[in-house]
Formats: structure tokens, sequence, C-alpha cells
């Protein structure tokens, strides 16, 4: 097989002179048989399949509502916690409200599809702000609003490695456009379970932004899944953010929650 395989056009020029068209499309039909073959037997999941199961042991799907404790520190020492309420119906519709601190309540965050949208009491009227922007700390807007890196970013697998013990799945992810909340992530997703364990996100030229760490499995709505994810500045050491998912339950949601209208209400 690998003889055939390292055929290329000008051998194929040559040996179809000396033994006849049939025998090199022969040729090119084997090996392209036993490389799909072969790349079937190994069992090896696609980057789209591995995203999406990473996507699922982050958060559930479907219409859900859950608790959000953003806690940002610096040094070590606490400085500011946020907790918000979130609502999702599907992969494009995510509505975050601020619970705590008080003198925040009212304030939301509103995604439909890949527009966001915030409101503030003060403000009266929903305004267009994008994924990118810090929510607190070391938080996008799209690290709470959005959950579906599938839809938002091509994958590919770059190399298997070990991570902390583990086996696991070095993907890089390359957004589809220029909304998604990373330029690109590199995505290391664990072999076996097929949760992420860790992140980094780049700037359109490459940089690594922000390094991020997930843990505290648990089972969440019948499957275990990420509870803690833990986000830090790539330049200023000792900022760091950390959010901790709680209280997941499914509800029905009415589509007129997720409406700009309905925000001041």
């Amino acid at each position: 097989m690998s003889v055939l395989k390292r055929i290329d056009i000008g051998d194929a020029l040559y040996m179809r002179k000396l033994l006849g068209t049939s025998f090199v499309v022969s040729a090119f039909v084997c090996g392209a048989f036993f490389g799909v073959a072969r790349a079937v037997a190994d069992g090896e999941p696609s980057a789209d399949t591995l995203v999406k199961q990473a996507d699922d042991a982050r958060f559930p799907r479907g219409s859900v509502v859950f608790q959000v404790k953003a806690e940002d520190l610096s040094k070590g020492k606490k400085v500011r916690e946020t907790v918000y309420r979130v609502m999702t119906k599907g992969a494009g519709k995510t509505l975050v409200e601020t619970i705590i601190p008080e003198r925040q309540q009212g304030r939301k965050l509103l995604m439909l599809e890949s527009d966001l949208w915030f409101f503030s009491p003060d403000i009266k009227r929903p305004t267009r702000v994008s994924l990118q922007q810090k929510l607190t700390g070391e938080i996008s807007n799209g690290d709470i609003a959005n959950t579906d890196y599938a839809g938002d970013y091509d994958a590919k697998i770059v190399a298997k490695e070990t991570i902390e013990g583990k086996s696991a799945y070095h993907l890089r992810l390359t957004s589809k456009s220029k909304s998604a909340t990373y330029a690109a992530i590199d995505y290391w997703i664990d072999a076996k379970t097929k949760a992420p364990i860790q992140a980094h996100f780049l700037s359109v030229s490459g940089k690594i932004m922000k390094r991020g760490t997930y843990d505290r499995m648990a089972q969440v709505l019948g499957r275990e899944r990420v509870t803690r994810f833990k986000v830090e500045d790539a330049y200023a050491k000792g900022k760091v953010s950390v959010l901790t998912y709680s209280q997941h339950k499914q509800d029905k949601l009415d589509d007129s929650l997720f409406s700009k209208e309905s925000m001041g209400q």
C-alpha cells in the first residue's frame, strides 16, 4: 500500500506507457481505498464531532436555566463577585441577567444568533455590543452569552497529547466570522470523556491573550459536565477570573423572553 500511495504524476505517466491505463487507475483506486479504510479503522472522531461533544460537556443543550458566579481576583485576592442567571433556548438564544450585586440588577445581555444586545435600567433602551467586549474581569460577553463553539468555529485536530496525565486531542479552532468571541482557540479535549481540559484564546495575530482551564466535573442534567472555568490574563500576571456554574434546570422558556422589547420588563 505504501508503494501505491507514493505514486506521483510523473510515475503515473511512465507506468501508463509501460503497463497501460488500467493498471495505473487500479493503483490509485486501491491506494485511496486502503487509505480511507485505514482512517476508518483507526476509529478517531472528527474535529467537528469532538467540538460538539465538548460543547455538550460545558453546557446542556435545549431550554435550560442555570446560575453563573464570576469571581475576579488579583494576585490571589478577590476584588469582585458577580452572579448571573442564564437562560438558553438552543444555540441561538441566550438571556443573561445580573442578580448580584444588587446595584447592577436589571442589567441584561441578549444574544440572538450572532447579535448581542445590552440593556441597563440607566440607559432605558437596548444597545448593541460585541461578544469580544469585557463583561467582568477577564471574562468577555461571549464567555457567558455564547456556548456554541461548534457553530462559531472551524476545527482541525493538531495532535494527540498528554495533558495533566490525560490523553487529549489538541484542536485549533478558527472563527467563522469576525463576530465570534475569539479569532482562534487552541483547545484540548479529554480523549476519554470528551470534556474540555484547557484552552488558549488567541488574537487575530495569533498571540495568546488568555489561558483557560475547565474542571470540577459533576453530574448535571444526566451527565458529567464542567462546573468551573478559570481564565487567566496572558500578559498581566495574577489577574484571574473564575466562573462557577450551578443550579441547572430544564425549563419551558417562552420565545417572548428572547426579544429586545422585553429586556426592560
